[in-house]
């Protein structure tokens, strides 16, 4: 699953560019009308049921743009709703009213490993594919799955704390938590990675906030503490980032320790652009949400019968990412990795 497919990266990111470019176009109108035929050949249009987690998240803000766009492109009924923290209860809740409208497809983010694997094995076996946006489940009974390249990313963090840290000292990881892969896949092999361009640099055990940044800047002003020759703080998202902030200025240590967060929310642009964030490893919600809706759709339109959904081997599709510092921020190649609204 964590095998980098560089030449798939830079595929999806040509078609990111492409897609952004044409959002809000009236290109490609046969192939519209041809599938609207096809549709109601069928007797009945396309429905595309979204259940996402952390809905005023800047992030999954972004990835709900991503599929509302691409739905308006492929002409399909969207039905999108979330939970707003990352507890099973309501997503088990919004799954199950979402499957009172019978939808022929899902767009899911389980923030659990295992609690919904009997229901996604019943709605692929009942011919409803399921589709994860930016979440991996403990046994592969979904149709696919998109996500950010984990491997290209925690390289690209390394490249940094390497340089960052001139070779000496150590560097603090801020994690949401234990057992949840998507956040443990963004620091996972750091220390091996690290340690190939600087071995004398320690890379100490994650401590953990709960996306909480008065959390992490209780953590962060601990590790200050304990750790006089802190280089660098990595915070694998933007609130903990924005708690390792606060706690390196409360220290008046701002500019000797250096910040990377796995984010590239406004906040966090605006953090960089201050001085306060040196680097943001950005990822592409945008296109993750696109490309699941774009899966679905295509699988329903080319499986008008409601056979068993069998799921589609390798099990996940990845999306770029991109280290942000303020050498690249206002580029062209860092726009479609800034999370923005719809």
């Amino acid at each position: 699953m964590k095998t980098r497919r560089s030449a798939l990266a830079a595929l999806t990111a040509a078609t990111f560019l492409l897609t952004l470019s044409a959002c809000g176009s009236s290109g490609g109108a046969s192939e519209q009308a041809s599938d609207q035929a096809s549709d109601q050949a069928s007797g009945q249009a396309v429905k595309i049921a979204g259940i996402s987690i952390l809905t005023g998240d800047p992030y999954f803000v972004s990835m709900k743009c991503g599929a509302q766009d691409a739905a308006v492109d492929l002409d399909v009924s969207l039905l999108w709703d979330g939970a707003t923290s990352g507890d099973t209860a309501p997503q088990a809740a919004i799954l199950s009213a979402m499957e009172l409208q019978d939808p022929d497809a899902y767009v899911f983010t389980p923030f659990s490993q295992d609690a919904f694997i009997a229901d996604v094995k019943r709605l692929m076996g009942e011919g409803s594919p399921v589709i994860l946006a930016d979440a991996t489940m403990a046994e592969d009974v979904f149709y696919k799955g998109f996500q950010s390249d984990n491997d290209s990313a925690g390289q690209q963090v390394a490249d940094f704390l390497v340089s960052a840290t001139e070779g000496e000292g150590s560097v603090a990881i801020v994690a949401f938590g234990p057992g949840n892969p998507i956040d443990e896949a963004r620091y996972e092999g750091l220390i091996e990675k690290v340690a190939t361009g600087a071995p004398d640099v320690k890379v100490l055990d994650p401590q953990y906030a709960k996306g909480s940044s008065s959390d992490a800047a209780k953590v962060v002003s601990g590790l200050i503490q304990a750790n006089p020759d802190l280089k660098v703080v990595y915070a694998t998202n933007g609130p903990q980032a924005t708690g390792a902030v606060s706690a390196i200025r409360a220290a008046g240590l701002t500019g000797s320790i250096k910040v990377v967060a796995y984010a590239g929310e406004a906040e966090q642009i605006q953090a960089l652009r201050a001085g306060d964030v040196d680097a943001l490893l950005a990822q592409s919600p945008y296109l993750i949400g696109y490309e699941s809706v774009q899966a679905a759709v295509e699988y329903v339109r080319e499986h008008p019968g409601k056979e068993a959904v069998l799921p589609t081997d390798p099990p996940y599709g990845f999306t770029p990412t991109l280290l942000i510092t303020l050498d690249n921020v206002d580029s062209d190649e860092a726009k479609p990795f800034l999370n923005k609204g719809c």
